[in-house]
């Protein structure tokens, strides 16, 4: 079994003076962390974790204002989308 997940993520606002997120001069709210990806092996005794990766460093900005700018690498048609 494979899990992608966030991890240490945090949430700040900032006004944008770049226009890096939407229109310049706007207030963000920003989901910065690192995604990662563990790797499971179902064993007698449960499930046992053999390999953890990091997908991008720490601190990159994962989502903006509540919408992922980052979505872990899944065929389209295994993806579960969050109800609307």
């Amino acid at each position: 079994m494979i899990v992608v997940g966030w991890m240490m993520p945090n949430e700040i606002q900032r006004v944008d003076t770049s226009g890096e997120y939407g229109e310049k001069g706007a207030t963000h709210r920003l989901m910065r962390g690192t995604l990662f990806k563990d790797f499971f092996v179902e064993t007698p005794k449960g499930w046992r974790r053999v390999r953890h990766e990091k997908l991008l460093p720490n601190d990159v900005v994962l989502a903006v204002d509540g919408v992922a700018r980052i979505v872990p690498p899944m065929a389209p048609a295994r993806r579960i989308a969050p109800p609307k």
